[in-house]
């Protein structure tokens, strides 16, 4: 099973409300180190996305029969969130107004969305200096084609709980692509790229978007 969500954010959405709606879902008095830690940051928006992608996460497991309240978030030792006291594997993702979500009961799963605006100019230049020799192939040299494919890099970090500037240098010293064992599958949101990576190949329920 692998769910996957994602919600518009509205320029009225309340963060008083959204993080009573959050603390509501997830209820364990053991999730409010967690939930410190999206408090302490300094971006507003950034707090508002993350809570975004909390409730959308919130409502897969919802769908997938999942009790919430008595599930505990937590980091393992290389910082990537998890459920301490469930099989369940999650990822979350938000950038500019859109937050999203998967899940899934048989693989490690990665998530990345970006709403991002970028010159071809500026794609060229970071392309150049971040994809790997296989990104740079695949690379049509357009704004599109380089937010397509950083999704890709993201998702794949993000499922493996490693930083982007680790898997970054990492395939710069490879001469094989260390992602051929990967599966990818890359939706249009609003015509901003997503994609999910999966360890294994599984069927990926869309559930298109939810209103937050």
């Amino acid at each position: 099973m692998t769910l996957v969500a994602y919600t518009k954010i509205t320029s009225t959405a309340n963060s008083d409300q959204l993080w009573v709606r959050v603390e509501n879902a997830f209820s364990d008095i053991a999730n409010r180190k967690y939930f410190d830690e999206i408090k302490s940051r300094q971006n507003q928006e950034s707090i508002k996305e993350s809570l975004c992608a909390l409730l959308v996460l919130s409502e897969l497991l919802g769908r997938a029969g999942i009790k919430r309240s008595e599930l505990i978030f937590n980091r393992s030792t290389n910082g990537k969130p998890c459920l301490v006291n469930s099989e369940i594997e999650f990822s979350l993702s938000h950038s500019n107004g859109y937050a999203a979500a998967a899940i899934c009961d048989s693989s490690r799963v990665g998530i990345d969305i970006e709403a991002t605006e970028i010159s071809e100019e500026k794609a060229k230049k970071l392309a150049k200096r971040f994809f790997s020799e296989g990104e740079n192939k695949e690379f049509e040299t357009t704004s599109e084609s380089f937010l397509k494919i950083w999704t890709k890099k993201e998702a794949y970090a993000k499922m493996h709980g490693i930083s982007l500037s680790n898997l970054i240098i990492a395939e710069k010293k490879s001469p094989l692509e260390i992602r051929n064992n990967a599966f990818f599958e890359v939706f249009s949101i609003y015509g901003c790229p997503m994609t999910v990576c999966l360890e294994t190949p599984c069927d990926i329920s869309n559930l298109g978007e939810i209103t937050i």
